[in-house]
């Protein structure tokens, strides 16, 4: 029996790079890490007729669901069919096909039994004309947990009274996944409240995926000052196979670090 499902995904993420002038084939990150390009590495095109391709994978239950989407912007070809072949580990997985006749986005279901994370996975999506041929190609990394996102952080630090603390702030903290169990984390310009210091906090967390205890070592920057080395640990949370919450301090309290 076909393990091939029809995905449920948008077109609308699409939207969020302007699809008649891409001039790079390098992916780019959408919102909920929706990967889009156009082209094979940094060739692009011309004429733009190399499907611009979108792919967002998901954890679905025990399983991993890979969302692919394409359009062309070169409406003289907009026409033509697109053929999707989906690989894992660089083995062929599926095939599926779109046309003006049979619309609408795909995707698969790849099983604990096809692929465990981490795996490799690669999309391709060519438009087929009568001579000729364009193609995309999106390569991916699926791991056990989606460490990558956006939060909202907080840093507290010892003041110089012993009854005081000092918490600095800063939105929109990306996340980037460097591997099965690690994250980077960069606060770039969190800033204090009632004062006039800004504060930097760069580093890894290395998270125990059995349990979601977390430690890290980050280097902290406070205003002008030289940059100290802090070991915290903690926890995290994961919902649906995404990070969602980060949560460390110090081994004597007084430094912590909250984001979700």
């Amino acid at each position: 029996m076909s393990r091939i499902k029809l995905g449920l995904f948008s077109a609308v993420a699409l939207s969020f790079v302007n699809l008649a002038h891409a001039q790079t084939a390098t992916p780019t990150a959408a919102p909920s890490n929706i990967l889009i390009t156009e082209g094979i590495g940094d060739d692009v095109d011309r004429g733009h007729r190399n499907p611009t391709l979108s792919v967002e994978v998901k954890h679905v239950g025990q399983g991993i669901k890979i969302l692919a989407d394409a359009t062309v912007s070169n409406e003289g070809y907009a026409h033509f069919p697109i053929k999707f072949e989906f690989f894992v580990n660089r083995k062929l997985f599926a095939t599926q096909i779109r046309t003006t006749a049979l619309p609408g986005p795909v995707g698969v279901d790849i099983g604990r039994d096809v692929a465990e994370p981490p795996f490799n996975y690669t999309a391709v999506a060519t438009l087929l004309h009568p001579n000729r041929q364009f193609t995309t190609i999106i390569e991916g990394s699926v791991y056990a947990v989606d460490l990558a996102t956006n939060f909202d952080c907080s840093i507290t630090r010892p003041a110089d009274s012993e009854d005081s603390v000092k918490l600095f702030t800063e939105n929109g903290v990306n996340t980037i996944q460097s591997g099965n169990d690690t994250l980077s984390l960069a606060v770039n310009n969190a800033k204090s409240t009632g004062g006039g210091l800004t504060a930097t906090l760069n580093g890894s967390v290395v998270i125990k995926l059995s349990d979601y205890s977390a430690t890290a070592t980050l280097s902290y920057i406070e205003g002008s000052a030289e940059a100290v080395s802090l070991e915290l640990s903690g926890s995290v949370t994961v919902q649906d196979g995404k990070l969602s919450s980060l949560s460390l301090s110090s081994a004597d309290g007084e430094t912590t670090v909250r984001c979700s």
